[in-house]
């Protein structure tokens, strides 16, 4: 008995010996010596360990801590990886154990020198002395928003203009995934750009049973993801990731929501409620934890855009009472997420509501702002276009209309709009609306791909390759327009709230039939200046330029209480009297620039007065346009507009063709016009036009749908000079000989570069310049075999010594 006890005992004691070894470092694989500039460090890292929860940054940590050519110190986190294969029916079948890895990507040409450390609870080891040299490469780098400029550019320089679906998932019943192929359909289509979510049925790591803090039983859908981010890059297509669904906090489907939730007390959790989520200390110590498992895994990507920390943040019946807690953790979270990824991804949230949440976008960590348009709207290209204006004014971060739909049933799309003219629209007026990203349409399965949309991601995405964005200031801007007819404009108020004041007193009118900042800050009740509700007063101001006079009409709804309607034009009352119920009251307006007041001045405790709609007749011209200007630029979309989903529904046809004029405010020069087909993306004709002082008026006939336009400044007639700042190229347009002209401040390698309007390349040829001072190359109009181009648009690009890079255009005519 007595050896049986002393046995046991020695038992228990290796036990605990063997339990409280420390680590230790046995084997890495993937020391390379040489290392390509934003290329990846890919490490294996075999270790012992007696944690028992590898997933767990608590217990255990591999990290690298690395020091670049530059001196600077950089420390990345490494991950716990289970390897698979793929079998012939597709599924995926674990491979051998799981061990630990660890990816970085360098950002600087040189020698880098790091080491090895793994820390568990027991102890450390680490591996010292290991280096690689990184050399240069085409590699473009990171995405990253540079200073004073909303767009996103690389590291390379490059202006990143983003084109895509939401992809949010695309896993099958029978355990397959189909995300390669509408990868490979955007890539098909010139698309550059995917929204990809983690859900409970899609590619979430960490769920029930037994997820919180482990992952291991989803390590199958983290390889998956490992295998979309590789495919990506090599398609060239950028991403960006959810990291939950709203889906995961609500109820409605059991296996997907709260009730299988690892976080929910029930399953072993901490939280009683799903809004706990938000502020429990636990719950947010265990989010931090897969934050750091994520961005380790998937930090060190170059094609990734930005992290999503959770979509649709306010879509929870309970999210008013706790909106001040979901924006708390929403900036906690961005801040932990900013100090561990040394690669300084955007981050964002996602928010279904336009309005939610100030205090999340305001946060110095956001990167970027987010909405959701779902609307089915006439002229929700034109919402988007305002929406998206607004928000980029108001909190000077990028913007992206993360989801997008005309309504929310993907099914009855297919019915309303079967070719894809809200999507086609809404591309285009997002584009032009100063975000870096168009639109991103939902409904990836049942809508774009069962009706095989894509080609209508093409044309907005050749029209906007190679623009400079970030480089120029450009503006947003409702363009003016006038035309022999014009329709009347119905205005309705939608702001109904009396526990508080509408948001905006003042409004512009836009000829594109947009009413800034919307009609759901007009408010629809006028209140007296002594009523009960004199605090809520704001009666509106309409700001516009009529083209010709008009008439404005004010009706009345059923509420008019003891109320003087009283209507003043640029501060001169020009109608006041007593409304009444349902009456519309008329007032005229004169060409010109001028401000029209609204208001109640009714006296008594109960005055009001209901507006049912305004009316501006003869304002609408048949074409509009929405565009980006700068002051010798402009990038425009142009549209008859009545070419819109609603019109082609309701009488199965294309509308009237409209002619009119657009007036684009920008300085007095010789410009040449490029338009596009904006259902291809290929240049239609090229023209060319002068502006005065009343700025560049570009005549329009005939439109049936719409158009693209680019105008560029080539002669400024104040200087009477070709206008490139470091390079004169002349003359331009041209049908003879074209001069290159530039100065260089040593002996050079020149290599002169020719792309037509679709990029393909059609003349290349080689300089050594064996002195320095002012260089003069000519190009004759020909081909690589000698053949004259056609007249059109052709992009240059001169080289010099590999290290600079001129690019513009010819216009050969």
């Amino acid at each position: 008995m007595k050896a049986n006890f002393f046995i046991l005992l020695l038992m228990v004691f290796c036990f605990d010996a063997k339990a409280s070894d420390p680590p230790s470092i046995i084997e890495v694989q993937g020391t390379d010596e040489i290392v390509p500039l934003y290329q990846q460090l890919d490490l294996s890292v075999d270790l012992n360990s007696s944690v028992i929860n590898h997933y767990d940054y608590d217990s255990i940590q591999l990290t690298a801590s690395l020091i670049a050519p530059s001196g600077k110190l950089m420390q990345v986190d490494g991950y716990f990886y289970q390897h698979f294969y793929a079998l012939e029916n597709g599924q995926l079948q674990e491979e051998g154990d799981p061990f630990w890895k660890l990816k970085f990507t360098p950002n600087e040409v040189g020698t880098w020198h790091y080491q090895l450390k793994v820390n568990d609870v027991f102890g450390a080891d680490s591996l010292t002395n290991l280096s690689f040299e990184c050399n240069n490469s085409t590699e473009g780098g990171f995405v990253y928003k540079p200073e004073g400029s909303n767009y996103l550019k690389n590291d390379a320089g490059q202006t990143i203009f983003l084109v895509g679906e939401n992809i949010a998932w695309a896993n099958q019943p029978d355990g397959t995934d189909n995300m390669a192929y509408y990868l490979q359909k955007l890539h098909d289509n010139e698309m550059n750009f995917a929204k990809l979510m983690m859900t409970p049925w899609g590619y979430q790591i960490e769920w029930w049973p037994d997820g919180l803090k482990k992952y291991g039983n989803r390590q199958k859908e983290a390889f998956l993801m490992d295998s979309i981010f590789d495919f990506s890059k090599e398609l060239g297509i950028y991403l960006q990731l959810a990291f939950s669904i709203h889906n995961e906090l609500n109820f409605g489907y059991p296996a997907e929501d709260w009730t299988s939730h690892p976080y929910n007390l029930a399953n072993g959790g901490m939280c009683d409620n799903p809004w706990d989520f938000f502020s429990n200390p636990e719950a947010k110590s265990a989010f931090r934890n897969r934050l750091r498992y994520l961005n380790a895994r998937w930090g060190y990507a170059t094609n990734l855009m930005g992290w999503e920390l959770l979509s649709e943040a306010d879509n929870f019946p309970w999210y008013s009472d706790y909106k001040q807690e979901v924006a708390a953790w929403g900036n906690e979270m961005s801040s932990y997420l900013k100090t561990i990824d040394v690669n300084k991804h955007l981050i964002s949230v996602g928010f279904a509501l336009t309005g939610s949440n100030p205090q999340v976008w305001q946060h110095e960590d956001i990167g970027f702002t987010q909405m959701h348009i779902y609307d089915k709207v006439r002229d929700i290209e034109g919402d988007v276009f305002r929406q998206v204006g607004l928000y980029t004014q108001l909190y000077n971060k990028p913007m992206v209309v993360g989801e997008f739909g005309l309504g929310h049933i993907g099914d009855s799309l297919v019915v309303w709009d079967p070719e894809g003219i809200a999507i086609h629209n809404a591309l285009w007026t997002s584009s032009l609306a100063g975000t870096p990203v168009a639109v991103v349409p939902w409904f990836w399965e049942n809508y774009i791909d069962y009706l095989q949309l894509y080609p209508v991601f093409t044309p907005v995405k050749r029209f906007m390759e190679n623009e400079a964005l970030a480089d120029v200031n450009y503006q947003p801007t409702h363009i003016r327009s006038r035309s022999q007819q014009s329709d009347d404009w119905q205005i309705t108020p939608k702001y109904n709230n009396l526990s508080a004041r509408s948001p905006s007193r003042y409004f512009q009118l836009h000829t594109t039939g947009q009413i800034v900042p919307g009609t759901d800050s007009l408010t629809q009740t006028l209140f007296g200046p002594s009523s009960l509700f004199a605090g809520l007063r704001q009666p509106p101001e309409i700001t516009s330029n009529w083209e010709s006079a008009s008439y404005v009409i004010v009706e009345t709804g059923a509420q008019a209480l003891s109320s003087i309607l009283q209507i003043s034009i640029d501060g001169v009352v020009v109608l006041e009297e007593p409304a009444t119920s349902y009456t519309e009251y008329v007032v005229g307006v004169s060409e010109g620039i001028h401000t029209i007041k609204i208001d109640n001045i009714g006296g008594g405790f109960f005055s009001l007065l209901e507006i049912n709609k305004i009316t501006i007749e003869d304002f609408l011209p048949g074409v509009r346009a929405f565009g980006l200007l700068s002051d010798s630029k402009a990038l425009l979309w142009v549209h008859n507009r009545n070419s819109n989903w609603n019109y082609l529904y309701e009488n199965g046809q294309l509308p009237e063709p409209s002619s009119g004029e657009l007036l684009l405010p920008i300085s007095s020069g010789e410009y040449a016009l490029e338009w596009y087909n904006s259902w291809t993306g290929d240049i239609d004709s090229v023209g060319y036009a002068s502006s005065s002082d009343e700025g560049l008026v570009v005549p329009i006939s005939n439109l049936v749908r719409d158009i693209a336009l680019k105008v560029s400044k080539i002669v400024d007639i104040e200087e009477n000079k070709i206008v490139y700042p470091t390079l004169l190229v002349y003359p331009n347009p041209s049908n003879a000989t074209v001069n290159f002209v530039f100065e260089l401040d040593q002996a050079q390698d020149i290599t002169l570069q020719l792309m037509d309007a679709r990029g393909r390349l059609v003349y290349q040829k080689n300089f050594s310049m064996t002195r320095s001072g002012v260089m003069k190359l000519k190009w004759d109009g020909n081909d690589f075999q000698g053949n004259l181009l056609d007249d059109g648009i052709y992009f240059y690009r001169l080289i010099v010594n590999k290290d600079k890079v001129w690019n513009g255009r010819i216009v050969r005519i």
